[in-house]
């Protein structure tokens, strides 16, 4: 058998996506209702008078507004890993192990349609749910008396606020390295939900916090931060970056391309008894 069949692949998906319809749609109401909790608590029970009722009082309620929204994202983001955790999370019984596990597909196959369901499908529902949420409150902010405005407007009108190196030198590291930190947490919460069978997300945050004190621990008493410069800036020879960023952030993409692989490794040696804590 090929190891990856577009035909294939495309029934598996759409088989994929009707069987887990219902789980779809109450993921989607329950973000949705989540985040109109949150916009409600920014704009409604964070509400304050001032004395003047002009456009200081819009103001500030966009502030809140907008307050919401960067919330809503941070919340996607931690969507994202905890649904990249649960990856394997429809071959929690001994029924749906062995319904998933003898489908007509390869094991990359159905390995990718999981890793598209965790990770890109989750975050294009996760914005819509924001969405969804948002026209909601925009369509009820008037019968409490407030502004008529979109935060997901307000979001994309305002995105250059965001504090971005201006030139193309810090652009490119600022993005280098906010890529390979985003990368390699959602790499290891695919190989923690690939490796745990219970509680994968809680295990996996637990590991991390661990290895991160003891990395901590390691490099405070070694003194090696303290005898590197990671970053400088002069006026006359500008952003000087230590080769010991570059390094970090190639190894952080390195091990999120290993980890990504470890996960479909894992999954190839799932059986449908496994042990009761992890998936080897």
């Amino acid at each position: 058998m090929k190891q990856f069949d577009i035909s294939r692949f495309g029934a598996l998906m759409k088989w994929h996506l009707m069987s887990n319809r219902r789980q779809i749609l109450n993921i989607f109401f329950a973000l949705t209702i989540g985040f109109f909790a949150m916009m409600l608590f920014f704009t409604q029970v964070l509400d304050f008078q001032v004395l003047d009722d002009g456009p200081s009082t819009v103001r500030l309620y966009q502030m809140r507004l907008e307050m919401s929204m960067m919330t809503g994202l941070f919340c996607i983001f931690i969507c994202v890993l905890v649904s990249a955790a649960r990856m394997f999370r429809n071959m929690k019984s001994t029924s749906q192990r062995i319904t998933f596990l003898m489908l007509p597909a390869s094991n990359f196959e159905k390995w990718l349609v999981r890793f598209l369901h965790a990770t890109l499908f989750t975050f294009l529902l996760a914005c819509l749910a924001l969405v969804a949420a948002d026209v909601v409150r925009m369509l009820i902010a008037p019968l409490w008396d407030k502004p008529f405005m979109s935060g997901v407007a307000l979001l994309l009108k305002d995105r250059n606020r965001v504090e971005v190196p201006v030139d193309s030198y810090k652009a490119f590291v600022f993005l280098f390295m906010m890529g390979s930190t985003l990368l390699i947490s959602h790499a290891t919460y695919i190989l923690g939900g690939a490796l745990f069978r219970k509680s994968p997300f809680v295990l996996t945050t637990l590991v991390m916090f661990v290895l991160s004190v003891l990395v901590g621990q390691v490099l405070h008493d070694s003194q090696l931060m303290n005898e590197i410069t990671l970053f400088d800036y002069n006026m006359q020879t500008g952003l000087y970056v230590s080769p010991w960023v570059w390094i970090a952030g190639t190894v952080n993409y390195l091990l999120a391309l290993l980890f990504y692989w470890l996960s479909y490794k894992l999954f190839c040696r799932m059986q449908v008894i496994n042990n009761k804590w992890l998936n080897l």
